[in-house]
């Protein structure tokens, strides 16, 4: 059995999913309450890219305990929040060079 800290870059992608259209005044906390109530979901973690100038880039990715509820949530998709559509994807892992 594999410990946390441990677990593979692989693993940890899977539990992961790629949100898109989020406002660029959303916060990691509104996510994780807009994944948490729409699909009874509770994220581990939500990070939110920002630009250079310090504004969001209007996509994040949401990590969840579990492959199995990352796929739900790819499944289920997720509704507007902020008056806007989200776009809901698994996770691709980067190659070595960033690129995915």
């Amino acid at each position: 059995m594999t410990a946390d800290w441990d677990e593979s870059r692989d693993e940890r992608t899977r539990r992961q999913v790629f949100v898109h259209g989020l406002h660029t005044t959303s916060t990691t906390a509104e996510v994780a309450r807009h994944v948490e109530r729409a699909c009874g979901l509770r994220p581990v973690d939500v990070f939110l890219p920002r630009r250079e100038d310090g504004t969001l880039t209007g996509y994040g990715f949401v990590e969840l305990p579990s492959v199995a509820e990352a796929d739900q949530l790819v499944a289920s998709g997720l509704p507007p929040l902020l008056g806007r559509s989200l776009s809901v994807k698994p996770r691709r892992p980067r190659d070595h060079q960033g690129r995915v």
